[in-house]
């Protein structure tokens, strides 16, 4: 059912007449990349949604990771996006999608009006990533550091 929930929310943002960009109260950060925003359009429990961020990726954290390296650029990673969140007066979801993996929307994300991926790319704690082909391997250089 939540699927189906969040097809139908993007499928009503997708309609003609829909403001260009959405604004959701986000309850928390995941990891670099993804957020979770509250609905209050969707019922229940169906309104606490996970949105990724479009277009790039942000390393693993924890078990996930591939490296020490990795978990320690996913901790900064995830500091940078909760102090940006934190700075920000305005946060916008635009063009909304679906995430490949499913249940996530994928968003460009604007924070005052600035994309929060071109911030954590300047950054270095994001790549460019559209969802296609291998991901970046964030354990380069540090390829003495062996896996996790």
């Amino acid at each position: 059912m939540r699927a189906w929930a969040l097809i139908l929310l993007l499928a009503v943002a997708a309609c003609s007449g829909m403001p260009r960009s959405l604004s959701w109260p986000v309850t928390g950060v995941v990891d670099g990349d993804t957020l979770r925003v509250r609905i209050d359009t969707l019922p229940g429990e169906l309104a606490d949604v996970s949105v990724r961020v479009r277009g790039i990726d942000t390393p693993e954290r924890g078990q996930h990771a591939n490296c020490a390296r990795e978990r320690r650029l996913a901790e900064d990673a995830l500091r940078f996006t909760k102090g940006a969140l934190e700075r920000a007066k305005l946060v916008e979801f635009r063009n909304l999608g679906w995430d490949k993996y499913g249940g996530r929307v994928l968003a460009d994300v604007l924070l005052d009006g600035r994309p929060l991926s071109d911030m954590l790319i300047a950054a270095g704690l994001a790549r460019q990533y559209f969802g296609v082909g291998p991901k970046p391997n964030w354990c380069l250089p540090g390829r003495d550091e062996g896996r996790a």
